[in-house]
């Protein structure tokens, strides 16, 4: 794990959360990385909308959809997927970890 207890607690768990998904990615990825100069290869990443809860500070974290791109980059390699499912996958088993890394909570 990476070691965050000098940097600001409101960053951390982001930072660890980041952390546990690079490894689970890479993990799913097997061997596979993004080549972005490879126009004819795709990279998967997944999106999250957040919406307005019942309360004010309550946020309704939820999976948006899952893009792809060739050569644009909208997300790090490092959260790319080689294909859709396992994207799809990583948002299902790691929902929890995206809202941790993507939000300031």
């Amino acid at each position: 794990m990476p070691v965050v207890y000098m940097l600001p607690e409101k960053d951390r768990k982001s930072i660890i959360a980041f952390y546990k998904l690079t490894i689970i990615i890479r993990a799913l990825n097997e061997v596979w990385e993004p080549d972005w100069s490879n126009w004819d290869e795709w990279k998967y990443y997944n999106r999250f909308y957040v919406e307005k809860g019942e309360d004010q500070r309550s946020s309704g974290f939820r999976y948006g959809t899952t893009d792809f791109a060739s050569t644009r980059m909208h997300t790090g390699s490092r959260l790319c997927f080689k294909n859709i499912e396992l994207a799809k996958y990583a948002t299902e088993q790691f929902k929890e970890l995206y809202r941790e890394y993507l939000l300031i909570l």
